[in-house]
């Protein structure tokens, strides 16, 4: 547990030595420490740590020993690095670093692109807890990650390089599918957002079931994470609780302060994150999968909310206070082990 917090307070001290007169070089140089930190942090780690980990190195040996993988659900992607890095007789600690870095990579790339203050986003991206999926769900985080990076094409509106990008997530995990629409929502709504996304609500909630049955009959390989011993209530309240305080934070923005379609976007993936969330209260644990989507933008989201406060007093007020939440809100989750990084 100390190598964690002192992790993160190693990140907060980077960012309050480099956001002192910002500027381009402070931010690449924040950006490459504490990436290799990270990069060292998750790519070093024993098999034990993480709920999953031993299965991927247990895996990767199988596949090294024999060059088939042994559970069929495998992307194309990641067998492809599993078939470089076996290849150079690299062993597992060589598979960790390489998608440690791919992770860090394309989220950092993602946060400079997007945020209005990179050295929070990164802070948030360790301290809200969001960093440790990739010691569990390898795959599907760096699915996340290049889905995150190519937020920029929407906001461009660069469709091309956009499906580009998540055909490429698609290879290391099917869901990312799921971020396919989003392109379409942003580009063809004209007017409000918002509105569109009730309606898909409304739709989800009345069709759940059916949504169901049809989305397992395309990939049936994910319908063990609708076991609902999978399932578990305190982490659904708890993003209920955290995504519900963070709507709450947007929605009062959106009434006090002149918003861009930009915050309307990143506000409905917040809300589409409290709603997937909430659903897993109903036995639907592969929403909790398909939410993490959508958390990783309230890294971006939050610090946006913060951009458009304009009394600079209440505004440090704020950052204070945003900080010292999710100090604690990271304590607490490593005290409990969340995850099972601690050995």
């Amino acid at each position: 547990m100390t190598i964690y917090i002192l992790n993160l307070l190693i990140i907060l001290f980077w960012y309050f030595i480099f956001s002192y007169k910002k500027n381009d070089t402070k931010i690449n140089l924040f950006f490459i420490i504490v990436g290799i930190q990270l990069i060292l942090l998750g790519g070093l780690r024993g098999v034990s740590v993480g709920t999953d980990t031993i299965t991927y190195s247990m895996e990767y040996d199988f596949f090294r020993a024999y060059r088939i993988v042994q559970y069929s659900r495998l992307e194309y992607g990641y067998i492809a690095l599993m078939s470089v890095l076996s290849y150079l007789n690299a062993d597992f600690m060589w598979l960790l670093l390489a998608t440690s870095a791919i992770i860090i990579f394309f989220v950092f790339i993602g946060i400079k692109n997007i945020s209005p203050n990179a050295f929070l986003s990164v802070y948030l991206f360790v301290s809200m807890y969001l960093y440790y999926y990739s010691f569990n769900v390898i795959r599907q985080c760096m699915a996340v990650a290049i889905s995150f990076f190519a937020y920029k094409y929407i906001l461009n509106r660069n469709i091309i390089k956009y499906i580009l990008c998540i055909l490429l997530a698609v290879q290391f995990h099917t869901t990312a599918l799921i971020m396919l629409p989003i392109y379409f929502i942003f580009v063809l709504t004209k007017k409000n957002i918002m509105f569109i996304f009730l309606i898909i609500c409304y739709f989800l909630f009345i069709f759940i079931n059916p949504f169901i049955d049809f989305v397992l009959t395309l990939i049936p390989k994910y319908i063990s994470y609708f076991d609902g011993e999978m399932m578990e209530t305190f982490v659904g309240m708890r993003y209920i609780l955290v995504y519900g305080l963070i709507v709450l934070f947007g929605a009062f923005i959106i009434r006090r302060y002149d918003v861009d379609k930009k915050f309307i976007l990143e506000f409905m993936f917040i809300c589409i994150a409290f709603i997937l969330n909430t659903l897993t209260l109903f036995g639907f644990s592969m929403f909790t999968r398909l939410a993490w989507y959508f958390t990783i933008y309230s890294i971006v989201f939050i610090p946006n909310c913060l951009s458009r406060i304009d009394n600079k007093y209440i505004k440090k007020l704020v950052l204070i206070l945003i900080i010292l939440i999710t100090f604690m809100y990271h304590y607490y989750f490593l005290s409990v082990n969340y995850h099972r990084i601690i050995i």
